[in-house]
């Protein structure tokens, strides 16, 4: 069995590697993100906006006061994200930025709303107050584009240079963990840990030989299962692999993918070879060549092959072989094989030749 479980451990490493590859490629992306977070996010009023690197800092704090917007991002005639002029805390001013598709911006669009009619007149200090509310996002130094809109809006070439350096190039982009969304990273969150359960799942699988399981519940229905367990390692470990399959006069295995089909040769009914033929538009691109085997109690596997000569070897030992087994495939052969009743199927061959053998047993005489 340990050899068994080896190679289905060997046919699974591909989505061992695959879901592992996922995994590292989003923990490489999302690593500063997950960082930041781990951290913890700085108050956006405690920053000291002249010494500390801004860029990619991750803040939360009140947002107190929303001096416009500079910037309208649109795909076509749709409005995608806006970018406001706001408080920075310590007499400074920085951008912000946030998508229309977020919870966050009805809120600062009301700010902003609010803040216009401080300015007219319209709202008192304690309406804006009321519009305040937490934000939390990433900084990140402006673009070129945005850097001019902003400089634009606030008539920054007039300025004198201690005003301009009130004016920081960087802009809060809202909800924004490093470079990612926090809903981004919801996601990750759920796609990693389907990737280790999926690891997780495909080695205790083939370890434990799940995989095995026709072999372990054939000898667990057997009415002396150590004796069967003995004679199962018997065929096992003695008998070698003849283009993927392993049989004689008792048994027959096979492994599709990471799959270990089992069953007793006793039993075969049917084989026959099936070949898959590609194409890419008119052109065949190649084809993939199937050993099928049938069962008499109604079970049915395509074996992969390496060629058709492969097939043929092995339908030529079978009907050798195994006398009771119906070699080559007909429609008629397989309507007769899918009726939930065999029986007109295994009175082709198998059911004639197993009685015979029966009356031929010496001991059903005595």
């Amino acid at each position: 069995m340990n050899e068994l479980k080896r190679k289905s451990l060997k046919s699974s490493l591909l989505g061992i590697i695959i879901a592992a590859a996922v995994f590292i490629g989003m923990m490489v992306a999302m690593w500063p993100s997950i960082q930041s977070m781990t951290k913890g996010a700085k108050d956006l009023w405690e920053i000291d906006y002249d010494t500390e690197d801004l860029d990619g800092l991750y803040v939360k704090g009140t947002l107190t006061f929303n001096y416009g917007a500079y910037c309208e991002e649109t795909e076509g005639v749709d409005r995608v994200a806006m970018e406001y002029v706001i408080d920075a805390g310590d007499y400074h001013f920085m951008g912000m930025r946030v998508r229309v598709t977020q919870s966050e911006y009805k809120q600062i669009e009301a700010l902003d709303r609010v803040c216009t009619n401080y300015f007219n007149e319209i709202a008192s200090e304690e309406d804006v107050i009321a519009a305040q509310f937490e934000i939390s996002g990433t900084i990140h130094a402006m673009p070129q584009d945005s850097l001019n809109y902003y400089h634009d809006a606030v008539d920054y070439d007039s300025m004198t240079a201690e005003e301009k350096a009130q004016f920081l190039p960087y802009y809060l982009e809202v909800g924004k963990v490093g470079s990612n969304m926090v809903s981004g990273l919801g996601v990750f969150a759920i796609v990693a840990a389907i990737c280790i359960f999926v690891i997780i799942f495909i080695l205790v699988k083939a370890l434990t030989g799940r995989y095995q399981k026709s072999i372990t519940k054939y000898i667990a229905a057997s009415p002396n299962p150590e004796l069967t367990r003995q004679r199962v390692e018997t065929f096992l470990s003695s008998n070698e692999y003849v283009n993927g399959l392993k049989y004689n006069s008792q048994f027959f295995t096979a492994q599709i993918g990471a799959k270990t089909i089992f069953g007793e040769t006793s039993k075969l009914a049917w084989a026959y070879a099936y070949t898959v033929t590609h194409k890419r538009g008119f052109i065949t691109t190649g084809h993939s060549y199937y050993l099928v085997v049938g069962f008499a109690d109604g079970t049915k596997y395509q074996i992969p092959m390496d060629g058709e000569s492969q097939v043929q070897d092995h339908l030529k030992t079978f009907a050798e072989t195994f006398p009771y087994v119906v070699i080559g495939y007909k429609d008629d052969l397989d309507r007769l094989f899918k009726q939930k009743d065999k029986k007109a199927f295994l009175d082709l061959k198998y059911n004639p030749y197993m009685e015979q053998q029966a009356q031929n047993d010496p001991y059903n005489n005595i």
